[in-house]
């Protein structure tokens, strides 16, 4: 099974450094490096990494932005990846 990498690890890391803890490209760090976990299979990294980015986008961007409304539909893909009920249910509740 595939990893990501560590500069992929290292650019979440450098961008909280840089840009903060609640910067909206933050917030896409951690989405990006979720991807990468759901892509390989490694869920329990993912809803931690999702729910990072949507509060922050939720916080900063407010509730009706793009973004953050990205992040409720990572979210919801990847809760009906884990079963397929609990998606349906987690996308009725947007």
């Amino acid at each position: 099974m595939r990893r990501p990498s560590p500069l992929q690890k290292e650019r979440l890391t450098v961008t909280k450094r840089a840009r903060g803890q609640e910067h909206p490209e933050t917030a896409d760090a951690l989405d990006n490096l979720g991807l990468l976990f759901q892509k390989i299979g490694d869920y329990a990294k993912v809803e931690p990494l999702y729910q990072e980015a949507l509060q922050i986008r939720q916080k900063v961007l407010g509730p009706e932005h793009p973004a953050t409304v990205e992040s409720l539909n990572n979210l919801a893909r990847l809760y009906w990846c884990l079963d397929p009920l609990l998606g349906l249910i987690a996308g009725s509740l947007v």
